[in-house]
C-alpha cells in the first residue's frame, strides 16, 4: 500500500547523532503518541518524538481510520437514536463483560470530544454515521478520503503531524529506543541508536511510552496466547513488535489485559 509522502521522516538518510532535551519525550509516533504530542504543545511544553522506522505513523497508518462516537449532529438528522450510556454497553458487553467499567466509561465518554479532536486539527469525516465493521450501532465515523486522497488511517497521522509540527514539536524517525534513563526511581529520558550508528539521546520531564502492541512479534504474542504460532501472519506493519512493552518493565511497570 502506497504511502504519503508527508509521513516519511525528514532526511531519513540524514542519520546525525539526536542529543534533545524537552519537557516531554514521547517514544512512538502513532495515533496515541500524535494526540499526546499535539495536546503537550497546545498546553506550552516542548515536545520530542522518536520513532525506530523511517516512515512516521505506526500501525495507525495501516487502520481504516473509523472512530465510534456518539454524535446527536450526525445521528440525529438519519433517525438514529444513541446515547454515551447505550456506547458504553455496547463495548462493554462487546468485551464479555471483562473490560474495567472505568476504563470504558472513560472511552464513551470522550468519544465525541475525539471526532471533535480530530476535526479541529484538520481531519474531515464523512456527513452521516455508520455501523463499522464489528460495531453494534450506527456511529462509526468514516474519514472523508476523497477530500484528501489518503488511505483512512495516514490521514490522522498527516494531519496530526502537520499540527504537531506547527506547534513545534521535533519528529525524529530512524531512531530506535532501546533503553530509559532512571535516576531515584524516575524515568527522565531514553537512548538508543539509529541505523549507522549514531547515537540516540533524548532527556525531558516527562517520557511518553506509545510504542503500540507486539501483532508482529509472534515470540512476544505467545506469551499471552497459546494459540498463536511463529507462522501466524498479521495485518499489522512491521512495527508493531511491542518494543515498549519490555522498556516498561524495566522501569517497573506492571502489564494489564495482555
Amino acid at each position: 500500500r502506497a504511502l504519503n509522502a508527508s509521513l516519511r521522516a525528514a532526511n531519513p538518510l540524514a542519520v546525525v547523532a539526536i542529543d534533545e532535551d524537552a519537557d516531554v519525550v514521547i517514544v512512538g509516533t502513532g495515533g496515541a503518541a500524535f494526540a499526546a504530542a499535539v495536546t503537550a504543545a497546545e498546553a506550552g511544553a516542548s515536545v520530542v518524538m522518536l520513532d525506530k522506522m523511517d516512515v512516521i505513523g505506526g500501525n495507525t497508518n495501516a487502520g481504516e481510520g473509523t472512530l465510534n462516537a456518539p454524535d446527536p449532529d450526525r445521528q440525529n438528522a438519519q433517525g438514529v437514536e444513541d446515547s454515551v450510556e447505550h456506547f458504553y454497553t455496547d463495548t462493554y458487553e462487546g468485551g464479555d463483560e471483562k473490560g474495567n467499567p472505568d476504563l470504558v466509561h472513560i472511552l464513551a465518554d470522550n468519544s465525541l470530544d475525539a471526532v471533535r479532536f480530530m476535526e479541529n486539527h484538520g481531519l474531515k469525516y464523512e456527513d452521516a454515521c455508520f455501523t463499522a465493521i464489528g460495531g453494534k450501532w450506527c456511529r462509526g465515523h468514516a474519514v472523508d478520503v476523497e477530500k484528501k486522497g489518503e488511505q483512512g488511517g495516514s490521514y490522522y497521522v498527516s494531519n496530526l503531524r502537520a499540527s504537531a509540527e506547527k506547534l513545534g514539536v521535533k519528529v525524529y524517525g530512524n531512531a530506535k529506543v532501546e533503553s530509559l534513563i532512571i535516576e531515584d526511581g524516575k524515568v527522565i529520558g531514553v537512548k538508543g541508536t539509529r541505523s549507522n550508528g549514531a547515537a540516540v539521546l533524548a532527556t525531558g520531564k516527562s517520557v511518553i511510552m506509545a510504542t503500540g502492541g507486539y501483532a508482529r512479534n509472534a515470540q512476544l504474542a505467545m506469551q499471552y496466547d497459546t494459540r498463536v504460532t511463529t507462522d501466524m501472519p498479521s495485518s499489522n506493519v512491521c512495527s508493531s513488535t511491542g518494543d515498549g512493552i519490555g522498556l516498561g518493565q524495566s522501569a517497573g511497570a506492571d502489564l494489564a489485559n495482555m
